[in-house]
This record gives structure tokens, sequence and C-alpha cells, in this order.
């Protein structure tokens, strides 16, 4: 096919079917020995074709272009060319037909005659003088009774209107699909992320992949990686085996994609956003899920920030949670369960709106939800001076303060109570006395067991 390059003249390939139909590829070699073909990619300002998500299949059709045909593709092409019209010709002077046929069923059955469509037998008929080979287009028969078969025959293929519409909308649909992908080959397309790394330093490891490309100013020029580069350091941008400059400027408006060292943008509406690919630290926003992630190198979600996915609330019911069969961790909105009157509760949270810190609140490093109406930590909350010499902290085992405690109304305290220093209690009127009942405790070294003390007019007593 060499022998077939026209001088001044790039050949071509245009794709007919498959993910690329309508994108013309420039041929950059042929190498014989392999019948193999080399194509160009094609480079819009860093969008990629073929790429990941648009590339050439096993049984895509295409036709070469920008080439010419030797002499021997010439002869056979004009030999099948005449022939062909020959028979045109010969089926154009007779007039289209298409006429019902009902076959002899004896006939059928006594020859073991098969008969199926697409077969064109001679048929003759002095009142439609007729005497001509013609295409069965159609054949019926009842099961109970295959040689009583009634066929269509002609030369001509008569469509409903319904069938002839369905074959237009399907030619109108390829048509539509070749258009589309022309014009989406001079615009992005899902393909390498663009990374801008600044300037170029040569003490900096590089990438270019199917999955990201990097840009660097060098010289007073942008650079990007090609997808071929994989990790690399140490290769000057000039480098065309691990560089290609821009054809444009980096920091201009070119193919609807706006790439700049810094944008002061007053109005800016995105669907998805992503600050790096899977595998890295990265910030999204998903318009769709309408949410906001941080989430680190693991792909692990750090961070998040939906409309409802916080916890509002806490309910409990009488039936446990269902794993996820894939991963076999619980629901989400599960939180603990606990034996009760010797029923078992499995307690679940209420979702809504807020910020979420965390996996799950199964999370060995701590998860914390701050919703609208209520705050789920497994964390500690502390508070107390910079030196930590007064502090009070709160966590699922209790409450633990070097400072003072105010509590009003009635207050219960579950598990163990220990009280150091003094405990000034006043009623809320003065002359008025109340008592405090003390489960499983033990007064001043003594039995363990359940003590009331009473309190009036600022003196305390047991009460017997």
């Amino acid at each position: 096919m060499n022998d077939c390059f026209v001088e001044g003249v790039t050949p071509t390939i245009s794709i007919k079917s498959g993910d690329l139909t309508g994108v013309d590829l420039d041929i950059k070699s042929y190498e014989h020995a392999t019948k193999t073909v080399y194509l160009e990619e094609l480079d819009s300002e860093g969008y990629i074709l073929p790429s990941v998500l648009r590339k050439l299949q096993v049984g895509n059709e295409y036709v070469f272009l920008g080439i010419k045909l030797p002499d021997a593709y010439k002869i056979t092409a004009e030999a099948d060319l005449y022939e062909a019209t020959d028979m045109a010709s010969q089926e154009s002077a007779i007039p289209g037909v298409s006429f019902g046929l009902t076959i002899d069923e004896k006939y059928i059955r006594d020859n073991n005659f098969a008969l199926k469509v697409g077969d064109r037998p001679l048929i003759k008929s002095t009142k439609l003088g007729i005497s001509n080979r013609l295409r069965i287009t159609a054949i019926k028969f009842p099961l109970v009774n295959p040689a009583s078969i009634t066929a269509t025959v002609g030369n001509v293929i008569v469509y409903q209107r319904v069938d002839q519409l369905t074959i237009d909308s399907k030619k109108n649909s390829i048509a539509i699909k070749q258009v589309a992908n022309q014009v989406a080959a001079t615009k992005p397309q899902l393909g390498a992320f663009l990374s801008y790394r600044g300037e170029y330093d040569s003490t900096v490891n590089y990438y270019g992949g199917k999955d990201r490309v990097e840009v660097v100013l060098y010289d007073g020029d942008f650079y990007r990686s090609v997808l071929t580069a994989g990790t690399f350091k140490g290769f000057t941008p000039t480098n065309p085996v691990k560089w290609k400059k821009f054809d444009g400027q980096f920091d201009s408006l070119a193919t609807g994609l706006l790439l700049a060292e810094l944008a002061y943008i007053e109005n800016l509406g995105v669907r998805f956003l992503s600050t790096d690919t899977e595998g890295h630290k990265r910030f999204e926003i998903n318009g769709v899920d309408n949410n906001a992630k941080l989430i680190d190198a693991l792909d692990r979600v750090l961070l998040l920030m939906d409309d409802d996915s916080a916890f509002e609330g806490v309910y409990y019911t009488l039936f446990p949670p269902i794993p996820d069969p894939t991963t076999g961790e619980n629901p989400k909105d599960f939180l603990y369960q606990r034996e009760i009157g010797g029923e078992m509760r499995y307690y679940y949270a209420t979702m809504g709106a807020g910020l979420s810190i965390g996996l799950s609140p199964t999370d060995s490093g701590g998860f914390t939800s701050l919703g609208r109406k209520e705050v789920y930590s497994t964390a500690q909350f502390r508070s107390g001076s910079p030196d930590r010499s007064e502090e009070s902290t709160m966590n699922k085992d209790g409450f633990k303060t070097t400072g003072g405690l105010s509590v009003g109304g009635d207050t219960n305290l579950d598990g163990d109570v220990q009280i150091l220093g003094d405990i000034f209690l006043e009623p809320s009127e003065k002359g008025q006395s109340f008592y405090m009942t003390f489960a499983n405790s033990s007064l001043n070294g003594g039995a363990v067991g359940t003590h009331t003390i009473g309190f009036l007019k600022g003196v305390a007593y047991e009460v017997t």
C-alpha cells in the first residue's frame, strides 16, 4: 500500500461505524509484512482520539482516503461495475411486479421441495407476460402443514408504511451519529485529566497517561506531558519523547476549555468538579447528588457535606441491620444495639442536611455528624484552658470536669458517679428540702447499697 500514497497528500482513514463514526484519522505509516496500518492521534489542545472511552474496535468499518489504487484494482473494479450495471439494466427493463403465488402442495410434499425467502425460482406466466427469475420476498404456511405454502414473489419489495418509516428512521440515526461524531471530534471529550504543575523543575516527578496529563511553564511557553510518558523526571519540556508544546496559549479560551494559572470568575456554575483523579487527595463537588466531599489518597471520604447524610435524631426498632452483600458493612444510619428489659433494640439515625467528619459511626478513627437538630459523635468533646490545667471532657462514658457543674430540673445519671471535692446544692426556693438517691453507692467507705441524702437549710443528712 506504500506505493499507493500520493505525494503531497496526507492519506487518511474515515471511520464508518463504531464509537468513532465520522472521525478521520491520518495514516502515519504502513507495514506490509504484517499488513498493519499505524494511525496518528487526533489531538485538539489535549483532547486525544482514539481515547479510553472512544476507540477503534474489531468489526468497525472504515475506508481509505487520499490514496491511489493500483491498476489491477482499477481493472477489477471497472469489470465489477460493468457487470453490476448490466444486471441492473436488465432488471430495470422488466416492469416492477410483486404478487402472491400459491404452490402445489402435493408437488412440494412428493419432491421434498424446500423453499426459503431469497430464492430466485424461474416464474412463468402467460397472463402476466413473465418468464424470469423473481425473488421470493415472503413465505407463509400453517405450522400443522408446512407443505401448504403461499409465497410472495417479485423484483421489488413492497413495504408497509410502518416498515418504511422504521427503515428511514434507522438510516437517519446512522447519518445523525456520523455528523455528531464529526462535531464531537473537534470538541473536548472525557479523557485525560489536565493538571497544571507550575514552572518546570528538573528534580520533580511528572506524569503522562490516559488518565492524567500534566502542564508546565518552561521558557515562557506551556508544555503538556504526552499520553505515553508515564512517570519521569529530568526530561526538558523541549524533549518530544515526554512533552508536547501547546499549539495555542495556555491561558486562553480554546475549544470550550479555560486553561489558566489564576482566574477570577464572578458567576461559576458546575455540575461536577474534582481537583484530581482517583487514587489522589482531592475535593469533589457532585451536582446530581448535591454534595461535596474531601477524599484521601485511598479514596475514603473524610468529610461530607450533604443534604441527606447528617444525623438529626435517633430511633430504635426490633429489626437488626442488613449488611451490604459486597462489603459486609452495616448501613450508615445504624448506630448500636442495646438489650433493655430482655428486648434487643437496634438504634438508627434519622438523616438530614449537615456535615459528616469520618467514614461512619463504626470508624475506629472517630466520627462526628453535625445536623440541624442534633450533633452525634463517637469522639470526645473537650473544653478547658490552653495548658489543660482546668478542663471538662465528655464522651460516651460520661462527663468529667475540674470546674463546677450546674444542673437544673430532674437529672438521671446512669453508671458510676465519682465526686471529688465539695458539692454545693441549693433548692430552687429557700427553706425547702430536697433529696438525692445513689444506687450501689458507698458513703464514707461504708457498706455498698442504696443511700438517700436529704438537704435542708444547708445541712445534709442520710435518710434511713
